[in-house]
């Protein structure tokens, strides 16, 4: 059975398989982040290229005046970044470099051989759709999240919104540091499975606040600062006891 999908349609799928690649992908199998890129360096250019046939469908041709159309090439990506410059709807200096960042790599995955940094690649996807969002509602051009499947709506969400993708990314972190450890809610921002043992410390891969671990003089285990109480501190600055909450509140109960 044969499949007609229009400009719009076509960019649409293309985003939802690119945010499919990256809901799918994983500390142990990066691998379906290089389909996210193709994915979505496609849903950007189809999407560029809908805007400029609304203006009129024939810009989307490099040679509008052809006497065959059908046989002429369509106009790419800096082609229509200039076309909207051309109609003071221009990008962000920081969006056209991510553009030109995520155009390189999908062009030496699809033609060289090529390098990436899964975070790189999530983080500048994550950073687009949200330059992205905003190029849309400034210029009234289609509503991005009304391209989104139900299944990849997840996925979009933590993309499209800076602190979710931040607090996706620390916990991400915070996940391949944290070996025999839990994740913990960090003390000083809240943020929850962003906090692990670091040597001696805990750290919050989110804020990136530190907060010391000390051995509780009476039952020995350790404990974060924050839940301490200091117990002698008569040794000077160089040594201070610590008694953890628990041992401080009972020290004196009788057994």
């Amino acid at each position: 059975m044969s499949q007609s999908l229009d400009l719009l349609e076509n960019a649409a799928d293309s985003l939802n398989e690119a945010l499919r690649r990256v809901r799918d992908a994983t500390h142990e199998n990066p691998r379906p982040y290089k389909f996210a890129v193709l994915h979505f360096t496609h849903a950007i250019e189809l999407l560029f290229k809908h805007h400029v046939a609304q203006a009129h469908p024939l810009l989307i041709y490099r040679n509008p005046f052809s006497k065959n159309l059908s046989k002429e090439s369509t106009i790419g990506l800096w082609d229509a970044v200039q076309f909207f410059k051309n109609e003071q709807r221009e990008l962000t200096e920081e969006t056209i470099e991510d553009l030109k960042w995520i155009k390189d790599l999908r062009n030496n995955i699809e033609h060289y051989k090529f390098e990436m940094d899964p975070r790189a690649a999530r983080l500048a996807i994550g950073r687009l759709i949200r330059a992205l969002n905003e190029f849309h509602e400034e210029n009234d051009f289609t509503d991005l999240e009304t391209l989104i499947e139900a299944d990849c709506r997840g996925t979009y969400e933590k993309l499209a919104d800076e602190y979710e993708q931040r607090l996706f990314e620390a916990q991400r972190s915070a996940e391949l540091a944290k070996g025999n450890d839990e994740r913990q809610t960090c003390f000083s921002c809240g943020s929850p499975k962003t906090m692990v043992r670091s040597g001696n410390k805990l750290k919050c891969h989110f804020c990136n606040d530190e907060i010391p671990l000390h051995e509780c003089v009476r039952c020995t285990e350790r404990y974060p600062e924050v839940l301490m109480r200091v117990w002698n501190d008569d040794k000077g600055p160089a040594h201070t006891d610590w008694m953890c909450d628990f041992c401080y509140d009972h020290i004196f109960d009788h057994d």
